[in-house]
């Protein structure tokens, strides 16, 4: 199992060194990257309506792009993925303890039609997942120190916005998970207060 994903991890990096020929990789998010650079701004194209979206991983697309590599650029997107999957190893093996369940989950997450067909082009989607998935994580785990990783599941989230504005969305999730958590706080705090007046 560990070496069929790393094969394929292998396998889409080296997919990632072919020409760009999604859609949407090269008539939106390659097309975005190459109007900032041509104008040295990340500031909204006038003529280019799309540009007044959120565009952070674009900006990353122009690295690439401004050494004339679009293979640089795919490996952006490729490496969230590599991120994502690795967050997922380690979420699964510290809630179980189980590494080799991890390693199923993450192979599980690669092999998702969506993921693997995203994965080699100049996409966001993958990027966004990345941060949603570690936003939310810091808002269920069990809170360390005065609520900081609530502030730190805002700013991952803030970055998944920038990258794709329909992020937003997310926010629904994430909102339940801090209702609960604030819920379950007053909860032990309240019974505290009682168990010592007892």
């Amino acid at each position: 199992l560990r070496i069929g994903l790393l094969f394929s991890l292998l396998s889409t990096f080296a997919f990632c060194m072919l020409p760009e020929s999604s859609n949407d990789g090269l008539a939106y998010q390659l097309n975005i990257a190459k109007l900032f650079l041509r104008q040295s701004s990340i500031a909204p194209v006038e003529y280019d309506v799309s540009s007044y979206q959120s565009f952070l991983q674009n900006m990353l697309y122009t690295v690439g792009l401004m050494f004339r590599n679009v293979p640089i650029a795919k490996l952006f997107h490729w490496l969230t993925g590599v991120l994502l999957v690795l967050a997922v190893v380690a979420t699964v093996e510290q809630k179980t303890g189980d590494i080799s369940l991890g390693v199923l989950t993450a192979t599980f997450l690669w092999f998702t039609p969506t993921l693997i067909n995203q994965i080699t082009t100049a996409y966001v989607d993958v990027g966004v997942t990345l941060f949603v998935f570690l936003s939310v994580y810091l808002l269920i785990e069990k809170p360390r120190g005065k609520w900081m990783d609530i502030f730190y599941s805002g700013v991952l989230m803030g970055i998944a916005i920038s990258i794709k504005f329909m992020a937003v969305t997310a926010c629904f999730a994430a909102t339940i998970c801090l209702l609960l958590r604030v819920v379950d706080a007053l909860f032990k705090s309240v019974s505290r207060s009682s168990l010592r007046r007892e």
